[in-house]
């Protein structure tokens, strides 16, 4: 799984999506723009759901995920 979303970021977020029996990420990055100060952060999750619900496209399908690296062991 983490090979397919591309981890490489904690945290990071994904939205998985069924289109036609197959599930496509239609969102991958920050959970919102400002974890210091949630009442004025823009909630990205929040915002592509309600979008996919709405059956509208995805006005920001990728953003920058702040936080820590993530290292991978090869196997």
């Amino acid at each position: 799984m983490r090979n397919y979303l591309t981890l490489s970021l904690h945290p990071s977020a994904y939205v998985l999506w069924k289109v036609n029996n197959e599930w496509v990420v239609k969102y991958r990055g920050a959970i919102d723009d400002n974890g210091e100060n949630p009442k004025i952060a823009t909630p990205y999750i929040s915002n592509t759901i309600s979008e996919l619900l709405g059956n509208k496209k995805v006005t920001n399908p990728e953003t920058f995920a702040m936080g820590c690296r993530i290292y991978y062991k090869k196997t």
